[in-house]
Formats: C-alpha cells, structure tokens, sequence
C-alpha cells in the first residue's frame, strides 16, 4: 500500500511540475521546397535579436509541422505588448544549413541580409480566428534582402 501510494504521489508531482507547452500553431509547407523558419516579434526584428521565444524550424516540403512553445501563445504576447505582431519569417532552399540551430543566430541574421525571404506578421487575434499557417498559399511576401 505504501510503494502503490509512493508511486501515485511522484506520478502526480511529475505531472504537474512540467512547464505546459502550447502546440495549437502548424505550418503546413505546400512548397516544393524544404523550406526554414523562424517566429519572431517586431521588437526582436528591429533589435536584430533573437529573443527568448524564437523559434527555428526546418520543414519538409509536404509536411505540416506542429510548432511547441513552452507556455502560451497569448501569454507570450503579452510579454511583447498588447498590439505586438509575430512574424514568421521563410527562407527557401536546402543550402541554408547553419540555421537548423539556436547557437547560430549571428549567420541567421547575416542570412537575411544576404538571401530574399518570405514573410507573413500575425497578431494574436489573427491567430486565434486559425491557428494553422500555410506556406505559400496564405499570402506570404517576398522580401530583399537586408529588410530588417
């Protein structure tokens, strides 16, 4: 009786001592291309900084990818401010292999200065009317280099 109650107390304390992870964005990549992203808030863009959210990806073209963060999408806005945007930034093609990792975030930003992309800004209510993203048929723009 006292391993049966052992074992549900640290079954229970595991369950709840866990940072929750909020998974409702997909990136649905309809490209014929892998393609690389990366979400970043506007005051992460225009101090050319990562920021504590960012987030990488590769995506395979055909593939939809759930996309994790650790709390919540509404509570990371507001820790950018009430009218912030998100923005998920797209670079096309397999050469870029460097930016599969959060320790290259100098060659990330070298990246956009040299390579045109594509981008699309969310706010926190666009997201909420759907949360599932689709590249390139929701109406991402393509962006020359050193933009930002």
């Amino acid at each position: 009786m006292i391993k049966k109650s052992i074992f549900l107390f640290s079954l229970l304390f595991l369950l709840f001592s866990c940072d929750p992870t909020d998974d409702r964005i997909t990136i649905e990549n309809n490209s014929n291309q892998v393609i690389y992203i990366r979400f970043l808030f506007d005051s992460e863009l225009e101090e050319n900084i990562g920021g504590m959210h960012s987030i990488y990806k590769k995506i395979n073209s055909g593939v939809t990818e759930r996309i994790k963060l650790i709390y919540t999408w509404e509570s990371t806005f507001d820790l950018h401010g009430s009218n912030s945007r998100l923005n998920l930034i797209v670079i096309p093609n397999s050469k870029i292999q460097f930016i599969e990792t959060k320790q290259d975030d100098l060659k990330w930003w070298e990246q956009l200065k040299s390579e045109k992309y594509y981008v699309k800004s969310y706010t926190l209510e666009d997201l909420q009317k759907n949360w599932e993203i689709k590249f390139p048929d929701d109406g991402f723009e393509l962006s020359e280099p050193n933009t930002y």
